[in-house]
């Protein structure tokens, strides 16, 4: 016979269809361009001959050459043809003749699951080095394949399925392949489309003649056997680049165990292995992933369904394929492992874009609540009682969120860390709500006490800051102790753990009775506790309000001292309905996940919290001035206002004058005979 087909231009040019302005077409061979797909030697091969440094048109009568693309219809050709690539399609080019063909060969496009002079290993689940290819067996006679290396790409709805010859029927119909399996043992066969399917040898020592299938299958066919999900795409693996986990190159498939389990319940004790006939494997899994470590962490002790490829663990309902994921993971350059996933728990409309919003919204809380303290710590005059209770409970608000802001920005947290991260972020907000609850109660306590010298005020701040401390400080601390304790050992039922750092850096699910119990129930006993006494404050302040308006003498330190609490009052009303509706919020969200914007709501006032803190505390008249003075900003109005200070206003009989150089500062009792002096650089109320 004639010469083999070939490769029509030599290796470095790539093949050119030229148009005339008539429309006749001729065929060039043109130097490879950048980004032009065209033959590889490891990707074109069989009968074919790539080789050559010229090129290698056929020669026919007339120059009449026809060119066809390879679509899953046979085409025969002579010898005397050869065969290229254009715009990425596999194409053919031969003589235009018409009587039959001499000699004619079948051309057909075949995928080569491995590369060439590689064959599959069963055992090893990856390519290896290998003899003779049995895979020219399965083609008809007199026909020369064109090989295509690698495994088709499924599409989304699709499954990868690997047959085995030794199990199922497999037989290439052309260049479409028919699959015998059973179903309820009788036989049904099904045919694939050649662009879904790779066929490679799989010899074993008992049988070289062993050869496998790897087909992209619709997802329909997860009624019928157990589907897994794999984290990246096919030959790949997860690894860290620059400390960011990354889906790299690599040439072990992935075989998971699987375990014999009826029913939806936890297995116990361990259930047996088995290796199913046939199960589907769906690559890419788009989600915030949690890897589980039984290792470390016995909760995380996990089976894979024979029936469904459903993960079971103990504490949690059995989860689909769209729940979990495996791969291999690259934890040392030596050390590679197949580990199983879960995706964390996102709420409706928690995309990474919102996430990370979130993030930088709490960063900025982060800062204010820092300028806050500064402030703070730099003005000794502001660090009385009340505003040693106000910083405890900023410094508290501080740390939660910046735990909160770490574990969005983190990925791929370990559990262990993750736990620990969670059950500190935990205490946080606890001893913040806490502190906010010691602030309703001391000027509750205050106001409570205005007509009694010998009342709490004439106690030493000292004592009473103790004591609130001890109340902050440690009930977090015991109900944190507490939480770990229901979370490490197995004596609270199961539907009520918090289980935290399990499927997320906080409450494994956010709308759990966990969550509920132990977050949302002793914040919400503080808040209506708030409430209460910020009703009892009320009461209290109207009443010395009046006995100061029947007065019939002025006690101006009395009036000094009701407006400056009175003032107190205001703030701590304010950054309770800061505190309070943020917390609201977050309860509203929980119960009712729809509609999304309620989570968008809820996240808003947790991000503004620090910059309401801010301005509520910081943004005072009062303050301002006195940064202003630690600045030495203030050096001119100071003489200014020391000067004002000699200006006096005498209130005698009904009336009285006020310096027209004066502020006014209160309304004043008519029938005051006192001399009272008012300074510029006094307190406005």
């Amino acid at each position: 016979g004639s010469a083999r087909p070939h490769r029509c231009c030599p290796l470095g040019y790539e093949f050119s269809v030229i148009v005339s302005t008539d429309g006749v077409q001729s065929y060039d061979c043109m130097p490879e361009r950048e980004n032009v797909t065209v033959f590889d030697e490891e990707d074109f091969f069989g009968d074919f001959s790539i080789g050559g440094d010229r090129m290698r048109f056929p020669t026919c009568p007339h120059d009449r050459r026809l060119l066809f693309r390879f679509t899953r219809e046979l085409i025969s050709v002579s010898p005397n043809s050869c065969v290229d690539i254009v715009q990425g399609d596999y194409i053919l080019l031969t003589c235009a003749i018409e009587q039959p063909i001499p000699d004619a060969l079948t051309v057909l496009s075949v995928r080569k699951c491995c590369g060439q002079g590689h064959v599959y290993d069963i055992q090893a689940q990856q390519c290896a080095p290998g003899g003779n290819s049995s895979v020219t067996d399965l083609l008809p006679r007199k026909s020369s394949p064109l090989f295509v290396r690698g495994a088709p790409e499924c599409g989304d709805n699709e499954v990868m399925v690997m047959y085995e010859s030794q199990i199922h029927k497999i037989a290439l119909s052309g260049a479409t392949l028919m699959i015998t399996t059973f179903d309820r043992g009788r036989p049904v066969s099904e045919l694939i489309d050649p662009t879904a399917f790779c066929v490679e040898s799989a010899p074993t020592e008992d049988d070289f003649s062993r050869w496998m299938v790897r087909a992209c299958r619709h997802e329909s066919i997860c009624q019928k056997i157990p589907c897994v999900r794999k984290c990246c795409g096919h030959k790949k693996k997860i690894a860290r680049v620059n400390n960011v986990a990354a889906c790299l190159e690599h040439s072990v498939d992935i075989q998971p165990t699987f375990h014999v389990i009826e029913g939806d319940d936890f297995p116990d004790p361990d259930p047996p292995t088995i290796q199913p006939e046939e199960f589907g494997i769906r690559h890419g899994q788009e989600c915030e992933k949690y890897l589980l470590d039984a290792s470390n962490d016995q909760r995380d002790k996990h089976y894979i369904n024979s029936k469904t490829g459903n993960v079971h663990l103990d504490s949690l309902d059995p989860i689909s394929e769209a729940g979990y994921c495996l791969d291999f993971v690259e934890f040392a350059p030596d050390l590679i492992e197949l580990r199983t996933f879960l995706c964390f728990e996102t709420p409706p409309g928690h995309s990474k874009e919102h996430f990370m919003v979130y993030a930088i919204g709490l960063s900025i809380s982060c800062l204010f609540l820092a300028a806050t303290l500064i402030v703070y710590a730099c003005l000794p005059k502001l660090m009385n009682l009340h505003g040693k209770t106000l910083v405890s409970h900023v410094l508290s608000l501080l740390i939660a969120y910046a735990g909160l802001s770490y574990i969005q920005f983190g990925t791929d947290f370990q559990p262990k860390f993750c736990h620990t991260v969670a059950m500190f972020i935990y205490f946080s907000f606890l001893a913040a709500f806490s502190w906010l609850n010691v602030m309703c109660f001391d000027i509750w306590w205050t106001f409570g006490n205005v007509r009694n010298s010998h009342g709490m005020r004439k106690t030493r701040d000292g004592w009473r800051f103790a004591c609130y401390s001890l109340y902050a400080w440690g009930i977090p601390l015991i109900l944190t102790m507490f939480t770990y304790a229901v979370d490490t050992f197995e004596w609270f039922p199961e539907e009520y753990r918090p289980s935290m750092g399990v499927r997320s850096c906080w409450f494994s699910q956010s709308n759990g009775m966990g969550h509920r119990l132990f977050f949302l129930l002793p914040v919400g006993i503080q808040i209506v506790a708030n409430v209460v006494l910020f009703v009892l404050t009320t009461i209290h302040c109207n009443k010395v309000k009046s006995e100061i308006h029947r007065m019939q003498k002025n006690d101006t330190e009395k009036k000094k001292r009701f407006f400056a609490d009175k003032a107190r009052l205001v703030m701590n009303v304010k950054l309770f309905i800061v505190m309070g509706v943020s917390w609201f919020m977050e309860l509203l969200a929980t119960i009712f996940r729809e509609p999304i914007e309620m989570w968008y709501v809820s996240d808003a006032f947790n991000v503004l919290q620090g910059v309401c803190v801010f301005f509520i505390f910081v943004f005072k008249r009062n303050v301002l001035i006195a940064i202003k003075k630690r600045l030495g900003m203030a050096a001119k109005s100071t003489r200014e206002a020391t000067a004002a200070t000699t200006k006096t206003t005498t209130l005698t009989g009904s009336g009285q004058h006020i310096s027209s150089d004066s502020p006014r500062y209160g309304k004043l009792s008519n029938n005051s005979t006192s001399s009272v002096t008012i300074s510029n650089n006094g307190r406005k109320f």
